[in-house]
């Protein structure tokens, strides 16, 4: 699995999730992440997205985190980041974005946990949506 495929995986995984979240907040005003997990919205989503889910390893995460600090240090080109021009920070920048998300996936976990699925749609989808124009072409 790529860091692309990572990237994506996260983002059709969290969309579908929180998709699943936003339809038992309808139902049910009061619903919790906790009791989202015993919802029929999250069984039906987390089935739609188990199998993206399922291929987030660690080894898939440390793969696209090294892919990804290639790219970084392929845009510093031996510079430092203050000497990059802005085109280039605001790409360095986007990767770095990743990078972070993807390392806090290890201290979240990954699966069928409240833990895991609040990060994924309230921390993870939210940043990894707003540079995905930037950081798939990067990564491609």
């Amino acid at each position: 699995m790529s860091a692309t495929d990572v990237v994506e995986g996260l983002i059709k995984a969290g969309t579908t999730i929180k998709d699943g979240w936003s339809k038992a907040k309808q139902r049910d005003a009061a619903m919790t992440w906790q009791t989202f997990m015993d919802s029929p919205e999250f069984s039906t989503a987390f089935g739609q997205a188990s199998s993206v889910v399922n291929g987030l390893t660690q080894g898939a995460v440390d793969k696209a985190l090294v892919e990804i600090r290639a790219k970084q240090a392929a845009l510093l080109a031996g510079k430092s980041v203050m000497e990059l021009p802005t085109d280039k920070l605001a790409q360095y920048d986007a990767l770095l974005d990743v990078e972070n998300q993807l390392m806090r996936k290890f201290a979240a976990g990954t699966g069928k946990t409240e833990e895991w699925v609040s990060w994924l749609v309230d921390d993870a989808l939210p940043v990894l949506i707003k540079v995905a124009k930037v950081v798939i072409p990067l990564l491609l």
